[in-house]
């Protein structure tokens, strides 16, 4: 049994994160964090001379706020590309360790110069507090940063798992467009070759297998390309399958069951006809007269499929891979399956 969560449409913060038309808003974000950052950096180590420096102040909170502009976009742009992306990460590490404690540095002199014209300085920039201010200041800022680092990381894997899904979503598109192909390709040969030597004979059995098989294969060329298809026509491709199969080789018998609740059901299309097309290959290879019995159950939001074919292990060492890699892509977390040697069952939550 396959466990994934239901599909739903990206919450705001991931379409915030990735989506092109919010690489605006992504940037006044950042700017709006280095402001407030500037500011209370500014009105904290200013504070013992904010009477004195009056509106000065704001020329310190715009100094803040260029540097820290400066050193973030030089490792939005430069460091993380250069390196972090390219999964250079000790190089990382050094260049952005080396670049805050610049940073860092400079501000702390800066800041030093700006009390000591104001005759405001106090013992606090003096060795070796200010040396450990630095050491102090740099950690807290290379956390801060690094945060940031992590949060783009997180969007190029956003990114990275989008385009995988989508590819997923192409192969499986692909393995369908085979599937339509493959369901029993032989079949049109023998039943054309079937319904030439019945034509003079018995004109109405020929007719018969005609109609059927152009109504296999309207529903393979033309109703599978929709993304889901009411059951009740997968039960009717299903019967003109295997009424074509048993008209042409006269092996088996079949029955095909289903409720009420078949009649206005959606599914993806093709999911069940791969059990019953390995049954009745099998049936081929044994050469032996059985039956295949079919139910289709609805119940509870639940489609339930049966397959029974009471030949000894008739379903064993089937490769089912491709249709479980349909089903845990379609119907992910929504599907259970179990599979004897003489029965498939098959449950799907719709």
């Amino acid at each position: 049994m396959a466990n994934f969560d239901r599909t739903s449409s990206p919450p705001f913060l991931r379409r915030l994160l990735i989506e092109p038309e919010y690489r605006m808003a992504r940037h006044l974000i950042l700017i709006l964090i280095l402001v407030v950052t500037a500011l209370n950096q500014a009105f904290m180590t200013m504070r013992v001379g904010l009477d004195v420096m009056g509106h000065t102040i704001f020329i310190q909170v715009l100094f803040l706020f260029i540097t820290y502009l400066i050193t973030c976009y030089f490792n939005l742009w430069v460091l993380l590309p250069r390196h972090l992306l390219k999964k250079r990460y000790i190089q990382y590490m050094v260049y952005l360790v080396i670049t805050i404690f610049l940073l860092v540095t400079f501000q702390t002199a800066e800041e030093r110069m700006v009390l000591s014209y104001f005759n405001i300085l106090d013992d606090f920039y003096t060795l070796p507090r200010i040396v450990v201010n630095i050491l102090s200041s740099t950690a807290l800022v290379l956390l801060c940063v690094s945060g940031g680092a992590m949060t783009v990381l997180l969007k190029h894997w956003i990114t990275d798992n989008r385009k995988v899904n989508q590819l997923e979503k192409l192969h499986i598109q692909s393995e369908v467009e085979q599937l339509k192909e493959q369901v029993n390709p032989h079949l049109l040969f023998n039943i054309l070759n079937r319904t030439g030597t019945l034509a003079k004979h018995q004109p109405e059995e020929a007719s018969d297998m005609l109609i059927r098989l152009s109504q296999l294969l309207r529903y393979q060329l033309y109703d599978c390309n929709r993304e889901k298809v009411l059951l009740n026509s997968e039960i009717k491709f299903m019967n003109n399958y295997l009424t074509l199969e048993k008209m042409y080789s006269g092996l088996f018998k079949f029955d095909i069951r289903s409720d009420k609740g078949c009649s206005h059901v959606l599914v993806a299309p093709l999911l069940s006809i791969s059990f019953v097309q390995s049954a009745v290959i099998r049936i081929y290879e044994l050469k032996q007269a059985t039956s295949v019995n079919i139910l289709f159950e609805t119940a509870d939001s639940t489609v339930t499929f049966t397959c029974r074919c009471p030949l000894e292990n008739v379903f064993f060492n089937m490769d089912f891979s491709k249709i479980r890699k349909r089903l845990d892509f379609l119907y992910p977390n929504r599907y259970s399956s179990r599979i004897t040697g003489e029965e498939v069952t098959l449950i799907i939550e719709i």
